[in-house]
């Protein structure tokens, strides 16, 4: 409702000023020449001055330099005398400080002023600030992320992609607008998708999904990652995606798998190896020697078979271990290569970590997490011996005296 229609114009002044009185909000007059004739509200609890240093001040006093042009030019707007103005702008508290003020203004040309009521906004911009540097966190985040992110849009364009996203696939950002999904998806998989997408429209998320994407020159590479749909008052607007390249987790995999192929064929072929698949060891048997191993469970007839245990002559006995990484239980924030293995030092590349002391470069087998390190056949690029974990262990011991003290 305007001014007009509540007949403010007709109130008599005495009205009026009871009700700037009462308000909670700030009120003022400020001549056309821009000083202040009447302040009433707690200017002083907003900005720290006083009534009487109020009216000995100018707007242009008050007034956030940047945002001078533009209050100026909607207070020139209305001097004539036509309808109020709104707008926001900052004024500068006598600690020096800034305030937010969303201000309504009307001008009486018979006075030379401007009557205006202000209301204090900061804490909204700020908590807008607070939400746009977050954004911005996160954005920069995405952007340099290795994984490929893409939301897509319910007809397929995308809406979003990130950096790894173009160097991967090789389309520049003018070229975005003009593809869909199935531009990048092997054609192989292009029901698999549709199915997906749907799905993600009943409100079904997934945390594994395995694709091939095709890059602009032609070559393909596959990738895995999760899926979920995004939803605004219950209408679904986009697939939001995070994938990664699993080219070398793939080919080492081809390669670990040809491998135990050939080797079975060459077990195969000599008649003095016995290959016992899923038995467990229970104990070893021996006085000043290994003389035996007692083991339980596996395939086939006999004693181990049927559960009992099976007591098989040895004088050795080698273990194998450390090809598996085991660290699926790790946080994110712990990065590791395509096999799982942990990244440490100098393989983390850039990264640096941030201390009391500043910006340092990760030790020797510390990890992307400050202050946590990795030895051993559980670290990227170890040799997986024994004797080598231990003497990584002792440097490492160095190192975390080094951080403790930090």
């Amino acid at each position: 409702m305007s001014p007009k229609q509540l007949g403010i114009d007709s109130w008599p002044q005495n009205v009026a000023a009871r009700l700037l009185d009462l308000s909670v909000d700030l009120s003022c007059v400020i001549g056309f020449d821009g000083h202040f004739r009447e302040a009433a509200g707690d200017w002083e609890g907003l900005l720290g001055w006083t009534p009487t240093e109020m009216l000995s001040l100018s707007l242009t006093d008050l007034m956030y330099d940047a945002d001078a042009v533009a209050t100026f030019a909607d207070l020139e707007s209305i001097r004539a005398g036509s309808a109020a103005v709104r707008f926001q702008n900052r004024v500068r508290a006598k600690d020096g400080t800034l305030r937010w003020l969303l201000w309504t203004v009307t001008a009486i040309p018979v006075e030379q002023a401007y009557r205006a009521v202000a209301c204090d906004v900061t804490p909204g911009h700020d908590a807008e600030a607070l939400v746009l540097e977050s954004e911005r966190r996160y954005q920069d985040l995405i952007e340099s992320a290795h994984d490929i992110v893409q939301s897509i849009l319910p007809d397929g364009h995308f809406q979003f992609v990130n950096r790894a996203w173009h160097e991967l696939l090789g389309y520049t950002t003018e070229e975005l607008p003009g593809l869909t999904l199935f531009d990048i998806v092997d054609k192989v998989d292009h029901d698999h998708c549709t199915l997906l997408i749907g799905q993600l429209m009943s409100g079904m998320s997934f945390d594994s999904v395995e694709v091939t994407f095709v890059a602009k020159d032609g070559h393909t590479f596959p990738v895995e990652g999760n899926a979920t749909g995004r939803f605004r008052e219950g209408e679904y607007v986009a697939t939001h995606t995070f994938f990664r390249d699993v080219s070398d987790r793939k080919q080492a995999q081809a390669l670990t798998a040809a491998y135990q192929h050939q080797l079975e064929d060459e077990v195969a072929e000599r008649s003095n190896i016995n290959v016992r698949c899923g038995v467990s060891i229970d104990s070893l048997e021996g006085t000043d020697r290994l003389e035996g191993v007692l083991i339980r469970g596996g395939e086939g007839s006999g004693a181990a078979g049927s559960g009992a245990p099976e007591l098989l002559p040895a004088s050795a006995l080698f273990v194998f271990i450390g090809a598996s990484p085991r660290t699926d239980w790790l946080p994110p924030q712990v990065l590791r290569d395509s096999r799982g293995f942990i990244l440490t030092g100098p393989a983390l590349g850039d990264q640096h970590h941030q201390t009391a002391d500043g910006d340092r470069d990760p030790f020797l087998y510390e990890t992307s997490a400050a202050g946590v390190f990795a030895v051993g056949d559980v670290r990227a690029g170890s040799l997986k011996r024994v004797a080598s974990a231990v003497g990584e262990g002792s440097v490492a011991v160095q190192f975390v005296h080094q951080v403790l003290r930090s």
